[in-house]
């Protein structure tokens, strides 16, 4: 996918200068015959796995074959000290020392050297900072079964009870059902600012969806759905915002061209290094509704 995406952007920057010199030929020479490298990190205010996933990609090869980054040298700066993320099972997953958790008001570098793959400046070297903000806390969740079944939705609306702080936030909705993760693929994330609902008091407010044309989301009387909140930083929001377009495609006659997803990190890698906090509720299902 990261391939052809480039390889669109080359193709449609090629094809605007053929449409903007008629009497003029132009020879123009390309190659995708490089290595990108690929960041997956994640630091949150939990006591969890830290980590950041390294990996790289030849563009210029047919298969999209994805490869570890092996031996590189991972260093996440919090403003005081310098944590060293290792690769403990040689697998190109970088994992913070046990104990490590994210604190509000923090911003944090990462740094990436020694990897083997050259930037587009030339060096092996990558870096990127993120901050991480307080998140709302969830008063409760609470859920609502609503019936369209012409429009294919039919299921439950989870939704959220909280205040929300006077600043401007962005927000990644995940849903879980009887301690199973709902939400683990990108399409299904969802994601929103706080324009609307600044500063005031958000009450049920649609979060996720549970279909009932999925085996995993229908649900039952006695399960428990937990909604979980995460305060993500714009260049978060701003990446999912990207990558689901990429991934689920644009009207071909009204929407824009074909585009790298956004990323934080520099020298041309392409992922994304997130820092955010966490507020999580579940609500237990007293009785299924079904029309």
């Amino acid at each position: 996918m990261i391939k052809n995406i480039f390889i669109n952007i080359v193709i449609f920057t090629l094809f605007t200068v053929v449409l903007s010199s008629c009497t003029e030929v132009i020879d123009m020479e390309f190659t995708t015959d490089f290595e990108r490298i690929v960041v997956d990190g994640t630091i949150m205010d939990r006591d969890t796995i830290q980590y950041v996933k390294l990996s790289k990609i030849n563009l210029n090869d047919e298969e999209d074959i994805v490869l570890p980054i092996l031996n590189a040298i991972v260093v996440v700066n919090d403003g005081e000290n310098d944590i060293v993320f290792n690769d403990i099972n040689n697998n190109g997953l970088y994992i913070a020392p046990k104990g490590f958790v994210g604190e509000y008001g923090k911003t944090y570098i990462l740094s990436i050297a020694k990897t083997g793959v050259k930037g587009i400046d030339g060096s092996e070297n990558y870096t990127a900072s993120a901050l991480m903000s307080k998140s709302l806390t969830i008063d409760s969740a609470t859920y609502e079964f609503i019936n369209l079944s012409h429009m294919r939705m039919v299921g439950y609306n989870l939704q959220c009870w909280a205040w929300d702080p006077p600043v401007r936030n962005y927000y990644l909705f995940k849903a879980w059902k009887n301690g199973v993760h709902l939400t683990d693929t990108l399409y299904e994330l969802g994601q929103s600012d706080d324009v609307i609902f600044n500063g005031v008091y958000i009450g049920g407010v649609n979060c996720q969806f549970l279909s009932d044309y999925k085996d995993d989301e229908y649900v039952n009387s006695g399960d428990t759905l937990s909604l979980e909140i995460d305060n993500i930083d714009k260049a978060y929001f701003d990446y999912l915002n990207s990558a689901q377009k990429e991934f689920m495609g644009t009207n071909p006659m009204f929407g824009g061209p074909p585009a790298n997803v956004i990323t934080n990190v520099s020298n041309g890698a392409v992922g994304i290094f997130r820092v955010y906090s966490v507020s999580k509720s579940s609500v237990i299902v007293k009785e299924a509704i079904r029309y």
